[in-house]
């Protein structure tokens, strides 16, 4: 059985005690928290990408930033 949270009006599953946040509205920058919601996986993952080399974000004000192709690209390369 998965736990839920309330996140807004949305629910933000569970698993294994780690948040997974709710789809971004579509737009072209996203954060690393809703890149996580865009991509479906936890922000613990984003990250591993991230030093892993397999996503590519910008860190300019000290926050990751990802933009909406790049993510994009990333899902097509999975699949």
């Amino acid at each position: 059985m998965m736990n839920t949270a309330v996140l807004g009006s949305e629910p933000v599953r569970r698993r294994r005690g780690t948040l997974i946040p709710p789809s971004p509205p579509d737009q072209q920058n996203y954060t690393l928290w809703e890149a996580a919601g865009y991509l479906r996986i936890c922000e613990k993952s984003v990250r591993n990408l991230i030093k892993r080399g397999l996503l590519k974000g910008s860190r300019g004000t000290g926050k990751w930033v990802f933009t909406k192709r790049t993510l994009d690209g990333y899902m097509i390369q999975t699949t």
